[in-house]
């Protein structure tokens, strides 16, 4: 037991280790492209590409635990990260913005696979009618968003993007939908956060790219852009470090007495009864 425990902490310090390594790389990463670097290049795309890479094997290599649904949610958050590690290469190249489209777009799926495992869709039992109606309230609020933000950009993209563009935006949508719509106590806190944090910077990234792309030119996009979307991936990752991850509490149940044994207390209780009766008869 003693040697699980320790080979189980060794892989996740190891995990920590990967996910402060591809921060770093992050780090170096925006730093080159706000000084001025040039991207578009093989050495450019591969760096790009390396910190989602590293961050991948951040999920992929996650222990089994206690509860096996963290590393589930885990591997697919593994998943989605080696996909957009592909998109992010892909998108260096000239015509690689619709391949890399479709590369992120598979990364949403996963990501909202794995926000699915721990979902607070329809748990009335446990989160009770007003919380409910509140994340009813949300994805109206959240939907509304979207089309305004669709509406804004669809003025300026191509007309043979314009379908692919309007099903990434719904994807990006659900994706960060389901990372709000996890069960918290379930996971723990640190993770639903991180997932949460992550899932919004993502979505402000792509929003920035699109209108650097198709509204009107940043100069400060070409960093700014992966400064978000590494926050963004990193807190994704971040999310499958789960020292808290457990399963939801439940109420205890009651202890269910045998039929044999309630039936031998109501024969006893009737026996002493009836012998209280026949002394009392004999003493009068």
């Amino acid at each position: 037991a003693r040697g699980a425990m320790s080979s189980a902490a060794a892989r996740e310090g190891s995990r920590r280790a990967l996910l402060a390594l591809a921060t770093l790389a992050s780090a170096g990463v925006v730093v080159y492209r706000a000084l001025g670097g040039a991207g578009g290049t093989v050495v450019s795309a591969t760096c790009k590409g390396a910190p989602a890479l590293v961050l991948a094997l951040v999920g992929v290599t996650a222990p089994a635990g206690a509860n096996p649904r963290g590393k589930v949610f885990a591997n697919r958050v593994g998943v989605g990260l080696a996909l957009s590690a592909l998109g992010d290469v892909v998108l260096e190249s000239a015509n690689g913005f619709l391949p890399g489209l479709c590369f992120f777009l598979l990364a949403h799926l996963a990501y909202g696979a794995a926000f699915n495992v721990d979902t607070a869709a329809g748990q009335r039992a446990r989160l009770g009618t007003i919380k409910l109606w509140l994340g009813r309230l949300f994805i109206l609020f959240w939907g509304a968003l979207l089309l305004a933000a669709f509406g804004f950009l669809r003025r300026g993209v191509p007309d043979e993007l314009e379908y692919p563009v309007a099903a990434y935006v719904a994807v990006i949508g659900v994706m960060v939908y389901r990372a709000a719509a996890r069960y918290e106590p379930s996971c723990g806190a640190e993770s639903y956060l991180s997932a949460v944090i992550g899932a919004v910077f993502f979505a402000a990234s792509d929003f920035l790219l699109a209108y650097d792309r198709f509204i009107h030119r940043v100069d400060a996009a070409r960093y700014l852009v992966l400064f978000l979307y590494y926050i963004g991936q990193i807190g994704i990752a971040n999310s499958t470090i789960f020292p808290d991850y457990k399963p939801p509490s439940t109420p205890a149940k009651r202890a269910e007495v045998p039929a044999t044994t309630a039936k031998a207390k109501a024969a006893s209780s009737t026996a002493s009864a009836k012998s209280g009766k026949k002394g009392a008869r004999k003493r009068r």
